[in-house]
């Protein structure tokens, strides 16, 4: 959506904050920006809630206002346009201590966040230049994702040389292994939706849940200290731990790690089929096939060796905890997908010979395997599946 550009110096927005002297704000010397308002209204409909500090924190703070003098409205959602407007009034504070520039400027009131929007494509072009930016400002009134709100602070900080110090032992949740965004988990700025520390990228968020999130990164004393529980796919699905033996082909062991990811993609890939629904009943099906595949990802570095094919390189850098799976298992079934795909590609996917034979440990229970797709779907980070 192609908007009129304003100049830098007539930036403003409705509902904008009557800002302080830089000196004044030095009261709050703990906080990551000054404040620019002393006396916060009383917002009635915050209080027992989490917004209650933070709404105060962040109107203080002059990220946030109220929808108006008595109330801010923790339970609406943040809005795509009030994402930009929070995006930009943080960068102008970490940059230059006040928010200066941001005047009164009379707009229409579906146009109110425009210059907050002019102010980060100057100022922060790469962040501009994205499609999620693209498509939050294509849509102003829709709700703001938690992984655009993140994404969007984790520019900001990253422009201003702003870093946060690290509190939290925390390099990948189920969801996400995004460093812009596990940095705030490492700052106790981002929790998680449960035990696990699940993102929910594609989860809305309110207007009192943003505030909490702001209100920890603006006063380092509401940091949180986490103590997240890992997620262990082989132990949700098989009720084994990874390094258990469960098969052995052509003289190669394969763990339970190993057949967990192939078997969880299965279990999501087929549920969604009729004939996939009808087979699954049938002893655990998806297991067999699970099988089928890792025998041919391991025929297929013998024949990629015979063919002078070699392994794929990869750049990746593979974090335990993402997925309910360890870095090595990450890497394995990388490695083994992309070697199966380059002799595909140099055989011809009906060329390949018969598959060596499957041994099967004392560990290997199909009747186990038997309907899973419900577990698979509940599991944090596998509802859309998972891309190596």
């Amino acid at each position: 959506m192609k908007k009129t550009r304003i100049p830098s110096l007539l930036l403003s927005a409705a509902l904008l904050l009557p800002s302080l002297p830089f000196a004044q704000a030095a009261e709050a010397e703990d906080w990551l920006i000054p404040r620019t308002v002393d006396t916060p209204p009383a917002f009635t409909d915050a209080a027992g809630t989490i917004a209650e500090d933070a709404a105060r924190i962040c109107f203080q703070a002059g990220l946030m206002t109220g929808v108006d003098d008595t109330h801010f409205s923790p339970a609406a959602p943040l809005s795509n346009a009030q994402i930009v407007v929070i995006t930009a009034r943080l960068h102008r504070l970490l940059a230059t201590g006040s928010l200066g520039d941001f005047d009164s400027y009379r707009l229409p009131q579906d146009e109110w966040w425009h210059p907050y929007d002019n102010y980060l494509e100057e100022q922060l072009p790469a962040l501009a230049a994205t499609q999620s930016y693209a498509n939050t400002c294509d849509n102003p009134t829709g709700v703001c994702y938690r992984y655009n709100f993140f994404k969007m602070l984790a520019a900001v900080l990253a422009d201003t040389d702003t870093a946060l110090p690290k509190r939290n032992e925390v390099n990948a949740v189920p969801d996400c292994q995004d460093p812009d965004i596990i940095q705030f988990y490492q700052a106790g700025i981002l929790g998680g939706k449960d035990v696990y520390g699940t993102l929910d990228e594609r989860g809305p968020l309110t207007r009192g849940a943003a505030a909490a999130m702001l209100g920890r990164l603006i006063d380092p004393s509401l940091r949180l200290t986490l103590e997240l529980e890992t997620l262990d796919l082989c132990k949700e699905l098989l009720d084994l731990a990874p390094e258990t033996p469960l098969m052995e082909v052509d003289g190669k062991t394969v763990t339970a790690e190993q057949f967990a990811v192939p078997y969880a993609e299965n279990l999501l890939y087929y549920s969604g089929h009729f004939a996939g629904m009808t087979l699954e009943l049938n002893g655990g099906w998806e297991g067999g096939e699970t099988a089928k595949e890792i025998a041919q990802f391991i025929q297929s570095e013998a024949l990629a060796e015979a063919m002078g094919i070699p392994a794929p390189a990869s750049s990746e850098h593979y974090l335990d905890g993402y997925m309910g799976l360890t870095a090595a298992g990450q890497e394995w079934y990388a490695r083994y997908k992309s070697l199966r795909a380059a002799v595909w590609d140099a055989l011809g996917e009906e060329s390949f010979p018969d598959l060596p034979e499957i041994t099967y440990t004392e560990h290997w229970n199909q009747d186990q395997m038997q309907s899973l797709s419900y577990k698979i779907r509940k599991l944090p980070g596998w509802s859309n599946g998972y891309t190596p």
